[in-house]
């Protein structure tokens, strides 16, 4: 078990040396959908271990401009974060879907997983973005290192990352908002 939770960490810290050196990244179209189908098929056997329900719960086929082994980092640490911290029986859903911006930013995939695990504290929730810090009396494994992971991921995508309180006020909703290319649908009619 410590050989497994050591693994992950330096996996872990790979993956944080990785964002953080300096250089070109490989920039490609990414498809949102396809790999938060790869990705949850890939905690499948992590979920099914620990009696967890994990699901898509919704897709819609949406590509961004981005460094895929980043963007596959972001979303494996929240799904695997969401797994491990749900109770036995417990539920994980993650969701693709467009969001229009608001007045004056363009439209957004938006990223979410979303368990009924313990949850983290309002007080908590910017910290858990410090690399290594866990929230104290936390019972689930893990090198504390995941969420600053995904919220470096995101900034290099311009996008965002909330926190926020799971359906009817228990577990988390992690929700990432990631630019998405604009069309010339998105953009807002002038003229008669």
């Amino acid at each position: 078990r410590l050989a497994a939770v050591d693994a992950d960490a330096r996996q872990q810290l790979l993956a944080m040396a990785r964002l953080e050196g300096s250089g070109q990244r490989e920039r490609r179209t990414v498809a949102l959908d396809q790999l938060a189908r790869e990705v949850v098929e890939a905690t499948l056997p992590l979920a099914d271990q620990r009696g967890i329900d994990l699901g898509l719960a919704w897709s819609e086929p949406l590509a961004v401009d981005g460094e895929p082994e980043g963007l596959r980092a972001l979303l494996g640490n929240l799904v695997d974060n969401a797994v491990r911290h749900a109770p036995r029986d417990g539920h994980v859903d993650v969701a693709v879907r467009r969001e229009a911006g608001e007045a004056g930013a363009g439209p957004f995939a938006l990223l979410e997983v979303v368990d009924d695990g313990p949850g983290i504290p309002v007080a908590e929730r910017e910290r858990v973005f410090d690399r290594f810090y866990r929230v104290p009396g936390g019972e689930a494994s893990g090198s504390g290192i995941g969420l600053a992971i995904v919220r470096a991921v995101a900034e290099r995508h311009a996008g965002r990352v909330e926190l926020a309180d799971g359906p009817g006020g228990s577990g988390l909703a992690v929700r990432v908002w990631l630019p998405l290319p604009v069309t010339l649908a998105d953009r807002p009619r002038e003229g008669p």
